[in-house]
C-alpha cells in the first residue's frame, strides 16, 4: 500500500513559549473528508508520520492573541507562503529530477485565504488579504485566529513545509518583522468546531451547485455529476448547444422544499431552443437515500434532436473519481473513497446511446414528440431496487410533470417565487467550503480570480448575501441562513470590513456595502434563540464598526469613501464612483457632482449613519445575550443619533444628505426614511414624512399613485429631475429599500397613517413581484416603476429581488408558509 509522508515543520525562528507548538492533522481516505479519519495526530511541528491511504489532509490549530510588551499596539500580521503565495510542495520520490510540485489545496487563518493551489491562477496578492501587502491588525476584539487547512495530495509523498506557516509580526513603529508564535494550539474553539460541522452537514444531497449552469445535478458530497446539453441532431461533436443556461436565461417554475429539508426536492423550469423550434420543461427530483429523477417533457419538439447526457466528478481536485461502467443506457461513476452512483435512461422507446471514448462516455437519447417525456435516473449502484431493475430492462411510462398554474392562493405563489429565488441561486465551492447563495449565478467570472474551472467560479457581495440569509431565516432554514451570514461576515478584509465583494480570495480592498449584517444577525438569534452564532461572529461585526469608526467618520457623521490600493484592474478605487460604489446605490442621483477629498465624499449621508447607528444598537443587543462589553457602541450610537437630528430639513419636512459646509443636497431617496430603524424621528415628523413623501403621488407613491409611478418607493423621488429617464438607481424599484423601509415603518405602526402606509407598501410590493413570477418566472434585480413594464430592468434572475415579495408574508405572519408540492 502507498504510504504519505505528512512533515510539518515550522521555522527555527519561531519564538515559544510554554507547550510546544503543535496542529491537530486528520487524514481521510475520502476527497470530501467526511466520515471519521483514518488517523489523527496532535503534531508538533517538527514531526514527520507516515499514513497509509490517505487522499486528503484537513489542518487545524489555533493561535492566541495574548498581551506582549514587545508587540507595539497596531501592530500586523502576515503570512508567507513563497513567491506565488501558493507554496504547499509535494515531493515525488519517482521524480529523477526531485522536483517539488504544489499540492492542491487551502490554507487560511482565521479564515482570510492566504495561500492556494490547484484552483485558481493568483494574478495579484494585492487583492488578498493576509500577504505581505495586506496584513492584517492585531485587534484587541479577537482573542485567537484559527489556523485552518484543506489538502488533496495526489502523488505518494506529501509535505506541509515550513513556508506554509511562516507567520510574521510587522512593528507599526518601525515596520520591524520577525516570526511568531507564542503558543499553538492544537485544538480550536468549540465554537469554531461546530461551524466546520455546520458547513459539513449542508454538503449532503443532490442539487444544481454549479454555478454557471442549470443543466448539471451534483451530490455532495461526492462531487458526482450528471451534466446534459441540447443537440440538433446525433452528432454530439458540432451541433448542441453550449450556451450556459442560468436561471435568467430560462423561466424557473418550482423549487418545492419541505420544513425538514435545507434544499429543494423538486427544481422545475422550461427552456427553450428557437433555432431548432424546440421547448422542453425540465424537471430534477431529489428524493430520500440520495436518489434523484431528472426528466424532459417536450411541449414543443424538432424532427431532430436529442439530449447528450455525461457523468464525472466536479470540483477536481477537491473531488475525485472516475467511470466504472457504461453501456448504451447507463453510466456509473466512483468517487474516490466514496460511493458509486448509476444513471440510467427510462421511458426512451427508440433510445440510443453509445460511448464516445473510453474516458468519457455519453449517452445520446431522441427528444421525445410533443406532449412525452422521459426519465433519466441516479442511484447509489449498491442498492438498485426493483425500481431500477425495471426502468433498466423494459422502460417506464411517461412522466406528469407538475403544473405552475395551479390556482394556488397569493401567499402560495409569493413563497413559491420566494424559495425559487433563494434555490436557483443556491451552489457549493470548495472555497467556501459549504453551500451559498450568490445573489446571481453567472456573475463570478468578471471578479472571481481565474477559476481553472467553471464550477469553481463565484462571487459575493456584501448586503446582498447578508439579505438572502434574511430570507432563509424568514422561510424557518436556520442551517442555511446561519451558514451564508458566516460566510458573508467571514469574508471580511484584513483591515476589518465586509468587502464589496469577495471572489476566489480576490476582495475589494478599497470599500464595503450598506452594513446590516448585525441586524439580522440579531432577528436570526431571536428567531432560533440561539448564541453560538452570536458567540461567533459578534466580534468580526464589532471590528467592522471599529473600521466605520476609524476609516468613514466625518464630524460624527458616516460618508463614503474608497481608499487607496496597490493591485491593478481595481474597479474604480480611490475615486468618487469608488465611493458611489460603497454605498450600495452606484449611480444615484444622490451622488451625482464630484465631491471627493482625500478618500472621502464630502457629504454626511443620511442612509449609512442610519445604517451604522442600527448595526451598533443591534450589537449593543447581542452583547447583553453573550456578556460582551459595548459601552463604545453605546457611545457612538448616541453621537449618530443626534448626528441624525441636525439632518432633518425643517422647510422641506424630511431627513436629507448634507454637505459639510451645513447645506442640504436636496435629492432624495428612500434612505430619508432609513433614521426610523432607530426611532431618530419624534412621531409627528414621522406621519409629515409618510403624508407628504411616502405617499404623495409625485414622490414615492405608496398608496396614491400614477402610471408613471404605479409600483411605488422609486429609488429616486418621482419629482426629482433625474426620474423621467429612469436607470438603475436613478428612478427603478429596489428589494432592499423596500425591506428597509418596511422595517423602518415597523417601528412606528402605532401610528394609524404609518400603519396604513406599510400595509400598502407590503401590497404594492408584492403585487410588482407577482406580476413577473407569474407572468415569466421573473425575480428582478429592480423593477420599472411604471404600470405597463412588462420585463425586469437588471438582471433577470436576482435573488434580492424576492425581499419585495417578502414584505406581504411578514405582514401576514405566512413566513414559514410550506411549499412542499411532491416527494419521491
Amino acid at each position: 500500500m502507498a504510504e504519505f509522508l505528512i512533515l510539518l515543520l515550522f521555522s527555527s525562528k519561531f519564538v515559544t513559549s510554554g507547550n510546544s507548538q503543535q496542529v491537530t492533522l486528520q487524514a481521510y481516505d475520502n476527497t470530501a473528508m467526511v466520515g471519521m479519519p483514518i488517523d489523527e495526530w496532535a503534531l508538533d511541528y517538527d514531526s514527520t508520520v507516515s499514513i497509509p491511504g490517505m487522499v486528503s489532509v484537513r489542518v487545524m490549530g489555533s493561535i492566541p492573541v495574548v498581551a506582549d510588551p514587545a508587540m507595539p499596539k497596531n501592530s500586523s500580521i502576515y503570512v508567507d507562503c513563497g513567491p506565488t503565495q501558493s507554496k504547499l510542495r509535494q515531493q515525488n520520490d519517482e521524480d529523477d529530477d526531485n522536483v517539488e510540485k504544489n499540492v492542491p489545496g487551502f490554507f487560511w487563518l482565521d479564515d482570510h485565504l492566504v495561500c492556494q493551489s490547484g484552483f485558481y491562477n493568483i494574478t495579484t496578492l494585492m487583492q488578498m488579504d493576509g500577504t505581505i501587502h495586506t496584513p492584517i491588525p492585531v485587534s484587541s476584539r479577537r482573542t485567537e485566529w484559527v489556523l485552518y487547512g484543506e489538502f488533496w495530495p495526489q502523488n505518494e509523498r506529501f509535505s506541509l513545509t515550513n513556508s506554509v506557516a511562516d507567520i510574521i509580526l510587522v512593528s507599526s513603529q518601525n515596520h520591524a518583522t520577525r516570526s511568531i508564535f507564542r503558543q499553538v494550539k492544537s485544538i480550536v474553539s468549540p465554537l469554531e468546531q461546530r461551524r466546520i460541522r455546520l458547513a459539513q452537514q449542508l454538503q449532503n444531497g443532490w442539487g444544481l451547485y454549479n454555478h454557471n449552469s442549470l443543466q448539471e445535478a451534483i451530490l455532495l458530497p461526492e462531487g458526482i455529476r450528471l451534466k446534459w446539453d441540447f443537440c440538433g441532431s446525433s452528432d454530439s461533436s458540432s451541433s448542441c448547444d453550449k450556451s450556459p443556461k442560468i436561471p435568467a436565461t430560462v423561466r424557473p417554475l418550482v423549487a418545492s422544499v419541505t420544513p425538514a429539508r435545507n434544499t429543494p426536492e423538486v427544481m422545475q423550469y422550461e427552456v427553450g431552443y428557437p433555432a431548432q423550434n424546440a421547448t422542453l420543461e425540465v424537471m430534477y427530483r431529489f428524493g430520500p437515500n440520495d436518489r434523484m429523477e431528472l426528466t424532459f417533457l417536450s411541449t414543443s419538439a424538432p424532427t431532430n434532436g436529442y439530449i447528450r447526457f455525461s457523468a464525472d466528478v466536479a470540483y477536481f481536485p477537491a473531488r475525485r473519481g472516475s467511470i466504472v461502467t457504461s453501456s448504451s443506457s447507463s453510466i456509473s461513476v466512483a468517487a474516490v473513497g466514496l460511493r458509486s452512483i448509476t444513471f440510467c435512461a427510462c421511458g426512451l422507446g427508440r433510445s440510443s446511446g453509445f460511448p464516445v471514448e473510453e474516458s468519457n462516455p455519453i449517452i445520446m437519447v431522441p427528444v421525445p414528440k410533443a406532449g412525452h417525456s422521459f426519465t433519466v435516473h441516479g442511484f447509489d449502484s449498491t442498492e438498485m431496487d426493483e425500481t431500477e431493475y425495471d426502468c433498466m430492462k423494459k422502460g417506464t411510462q411517461d412522466v406528469t410533470m407538475i403544473q405552475n398554474h395551479l390556482q394556488d392562493s397569493k401567499l402560495a405563489t409569493l413563497t413559491r417565487g420566494i424559495d425559487a429565488a433563494i434555490y436557483y441561486n443556491l451552489i457549493y465551492t470548495p472555497m467556501e467550503r459549504t453551500l451559498i447563495a450568490p445573489v446571481s449565478r453567472g456573475w463570478g467570472k468578471a471578479l472571481c480570480m481565474p477559476a481553472l474551472l467553471p464550477e469553481l467560479e463565484y462571487v459575493l457581495f456584501d448586503w446582498d448575501n447578508v439579505l438572502v440569509a434574511y430570507m432563509m431565516g424568514i422561510r424557518g432554514k436556520k442551517d442555511l441562513a446561519y451558514a451564508s451570514l458566516i460566510q458573508v461576515v467571514r469574508s471580511r478584509t484584513a483591515k476589518g470590513f465586509i468587502p464589496n465583494f469577495s471572489a476566489g480570495g480576490a476582495k475589494s480592498q478599497d470599500r464595503t456595502e450598506p452594513p446590516l449584517a448585525a441586524k439580522v444577525l440579531l432577528f436570526l438569534a431571536e428567531k432560533f434563540d440561539d448564541k453560538w452564532i452570536v458567540d461567533y461572529l459578534w466580534d468580526d461585526l464589532a471590528i467592522q464598526m471599529d473600521w466605520f469608526w476609524s476609516n468613514r467618520r466625518l464630524d460624527d457623521f458616516i460618508v463614503l469613501g474608497s481608499d487607496p490600493v496597490l493591485y491593478p484592474n481595481s474597479h474604480s478605487t480611490n475615486t468618487m464612483q469608488g465611493a458611489r460604489y460603497e454605498s450600495g446605490l452606484d449611480n444615484s442621483p444622490m451622488y451625482d457632482g464630484k465631491f471627493f477629498k482625500g478618500n472621502l465624499m464630502q457629504l454626511y449621508d443620511v442612509g449609512m449613519t442610519s445604517l451604522v447607528l442600527q448595526e451598533c444598537e443591534s450589537l449593543i443587543t447581542l452583547a447583553s445575550l453573550i456578556g460582551k462589553d459595548a459601552n463604545d457602541l453605546k457611545h457612538r450610537a448616541n453621537l449618530l443619533r443626534q448626528s441624525l437630528q441636525k439632518s432633518w430639513d425643517p422647510d422641506d419636512g424630511i431627513y436629507t444628505n448634507m454637505f459639510v459646509n451645513g447645506s442640504f443636497y436636496k435629492r432624495r431617496s428612500p434612505t430619508s426614511f432609513y433614521p426610523l430603524l432607530s426611532k431618530v424621528a419624534t412621531d409627528a415628523q414621522v406621519d409629515s414624512m409618510v403624508e407628504h413623501w411616502l405617499t404623495n403621488e409625485t414622490r414615492f407613491c405608496i398608496g396614491r399613485r400614477t402610471e408613471d409611478c404605479w409600483w411605488g418607493l422609486p429609488s429616486i423621488s418621482a419629482d426629482d429631475p433625474s426620474f423621467p429617464g429612469l436607470g438603475y438607481w436613478r428612478g427603478y424599484v429596489w428589494g432592499p429599500m423596500s425591506i428597509l423601509v418596511y422595517w423602518a415603518l415597523d417601528n412606528y405602526s402605532h401610528l394609524p397613517q404609518v400603519s396604513l402606509a406599510k400595509h400598502q407598501l407590503a401590497n404594492q410590493m408584492s403585487d410588482m413581484f407577482l406580476n413577473l413570477w407569474e407572468k415569466k418566472g421573473r425575480v428582478c434585480e429592480n423593477y420599472s416603476p411604471r404600470h405597463n413594464s412588462t420585463e425586469c430592468t437588471g438582471d433577470r434572475f436576482y435573488h434580492w429581488g424576492a425581499l419585495t415579495g417578502v414584505l406581504a408574508l411578514m405582514e401576514r405572519n405566512e413566513t414559514e408558509l410550506t411549499t412542499s408540492i411532491s416527494r419521491l
